[in-house]
């Protein structure tokens, strides 16, 4: 089950600082997580990047919305209170708390027109839609958004390079996983193999790589079967299959079969091949990177008196 949105702990969140004359978030996240009834899973749930729960995130997204809406008051550093604004709107017994319904609020108009400045070319519909969602979100989806188009553009550039550098780029792509050196068959003798990759820096075992680079064709059963011939035909066991496209069925059986007689096949497509290649830096670079912070909560609770 899905955790509610932040707009969803708007209104539990300020019945818990009605119940309290002040409280800190991790306090208020508490009592938003009973009012919800929220399983222990959705408790625990992280944020994609990992740094806190997706309840604590919320709650104080929810808590700070209120705070531009002048229904809470900051007391001190981290702690807030509700205010004779927050206590008005509780006695009038609201089913429920949105941005929307805090746009009666002439500070939380100010702050809404004060956040849109830099979005003033974007479609209302799409500034609404922003609005919903809470900040951290729109940040992850934004990552995920980017993520997704680079894997795309990759592809793209591997598809469009000579055959024979798309062989060099998989040989730079295991050096950069900690492979040992790797070299290139040569076209005339390479009987169905398009290198050697080593797995330690002395060479002492050895590797067999077929890269096919193709723009819309699937890697079959017959492609497979010629690699795993080479493979028997020498005395090397291991051998790695890239392609930029994607495996047949009866290509992923063929090599699965002659694992089971001892040999090792890994096939890796072109979904993979861009992952491995992003995460070793292998034809990417960092164009910038943005710190975030958040406030310290610990550090304020241990100034309270």
């Amino acid at each position: 089950m899905s955790l509610p949105n932040f707009q969803e702990m708007m209104l539990p969140a300020l019945q818990a600082f009605n119940r309290v004359p002040c409280a800190k978030i991790p306090e208020i996240e508490k009592n938003v997580a009973k009012a919800l009834n929220l399983s222990r899973e959705q408790k625990s749930e992280l944020l994609p990047s990992g740094g806190e729960t997706t309840l604590h995130n919320r709650t104080a997204w929810a808590v700070f919305d209120l705070f531009q809406a002048g229904l809470l008051q900051r007391i001190k550093r981290g702690t807030y209170a509700i205010s004779d604004s927050g206590k008005a709107l509780l006695e009038q017994k609201p089913e429920k708390i949105t941005r929307d319904f805090l746009k009666q609020y002439p500070s939380f108009v100010d702050f809404i027109n004060r956040s849109r400045q830099n979005r003033t070319e974007m479609p209302q519909r799409q500034q609404d839609i922003l609005d919903e969602i809470d900040p951290e979100t729109q940040l992850d989806s934004a990552v995920n958004r980017l993520n997704d188009k680079l894997h795309t553009d990759l592809l793209e550039e591997l598809k469009r390079v000579d055959p024979i550098y798309f062989e060099r780029i998989i040989l730079d792509l295991f050096k950069a996983m900690n492979y040992g050196e790797g070299k290139m068959t040569s076209k005339s003798h390479d009987g169905g193999i398009d290198g050697t990759i080593y797995e330690d820096v002395l060479g002492l075992s050895q590797i067999y790589m077929q890269a096919k680079r193709y723009a819309g064709n699937k890697v079959n059963e017959k492609e497979i079967q010629n690699f795993v011939g080479a493979l028997g035909s020498s005395e090397v066991s291991k051998g790695v299959f890239v392609t930029t496209s994607f495996f047949d069925d009866r290509a992923r059986k063929k090599a699965a079969d002659a694992t089971k007689k001892g040999m090792i096949i890994r096939l890796i497509d072109g979904e993979e091949l861009t992952k491995l290649m992003i995460k070793h830096d292998i034809g990417v670079r960092t164009m910038r990177k943005v710190e975030i912070k958040i406030v310290d909560a610990a550090y304020f609770m241990s100034g309270d008196e």
